[in-house]
């Protein structure tokens, strides 16, 4: 029924109601007056609601990234395996690289190493099949890419190491000997044999005291003086590999 303004601007209302009636209290609640009579008076004072406040929007997470992918991948084939190389990726990503996994084509045979090793042997291929490597990076954030492929290995079977030898009779420095020509195969570069003796009466052979270092095709020739029949075999270091074993009659008299 009647209005009237305060001094700071907030409106104070009178007026009357029967029964129950509601008086808000904010945009969502209200509370009732039950009217005692069939005729009440009220007076409520009508003040600004104030706006709830604004959540805070929560930040944008920044987008991680997983590492690039490795480099410089190779492969050096044996006999049913491979040993796969490769240099770090360009770039670790948001983290610091944890794992590498090498795939091989065809096949799919693969093998996972720790950050700190970048080398890895995959046993169990087939030889004569033409293979290539890929290498992929791990970090916090996932797998990256799979790196380029390597050069095509093929696994070959490994032949077993061999001394064949033949031998005759000459002059060693101007005196009675024998001269041994001998072929090592398939050892590693830099292998030494050694010559195992026996003489007529004695009951075991006896290393000698050379040391041969075929050449780089396996070539070598050893000599000895003796005029003696003699019986000749040549081994490698930890006497794994024999060659075959001479017999080199005595020098015949007159």
């Amino acid at each position: 029924n009647s209005v009237a303004i305060t001094a700071d601007d907030n409106p104070i209302i009178t007026g009357n109601f029967r029964q129950t009636a509601y008086f808000p209290t904010s945009a969502d609640d209200s509370i009732a007056l039950t009217s005692p009579s069939n005729d009440s008076v009220f007076v409520a004072w009508m003040g600004a609601s104030s706006a709830p406040p604004t959540p805070p929007v929560p930040p944008t997470p920044a987008p991680v990234f997983p590492p690039s992918a490795p480099q410089s991948v190779t492969g050096l084939a044996g006999d049913s395996s491979a040993t796969i190389t490769w240099a770090a990726p360009a770039s670790s990503g948001s983290f610091p690289v944890t794992n590498y996994q090498v795939v091989l084509s065809p096949g799919g045979q693969t093998c996972l190493t720790a950050a700190s090793t970048v080398t890895c042997v995959i046993t169990g291929l087939t030889n004569g099949t033409d293979y290539t490597a890929s290498v992929r990076a791990l970090n916090g954030a996932g797998w990256g890419p799979y790196s380029a492929a390597s050069n095509t290995f093929t696994p070959q079977p490994m032949e077993s190491p061999s001394i064949t030898i033949t031998g005759t009779r000459g002059d060693v420095r101007g005196k009675p000997g024998i001269i041994v020509n001998g072929t090592a195969q398939d050892f590693e570069t830099g292998a030494i044999l050694t010559p195992w003796i026996r003489f007529p009466g004695q009951a075991s052979y006896t290393a000698g005291f050379a040391r041969i270092r075929p050449s780089q095709d396996g070539d070598f020739t050893w000599q000895r003086r003796t005029s003696r029949k003699i019986y000749v075999s040549i081994r490698n270091a930890d006497g794994s590999v024999k060659s075959n074993r001479l017999i080199i009659q005595a020098r015949p008299t007159g």
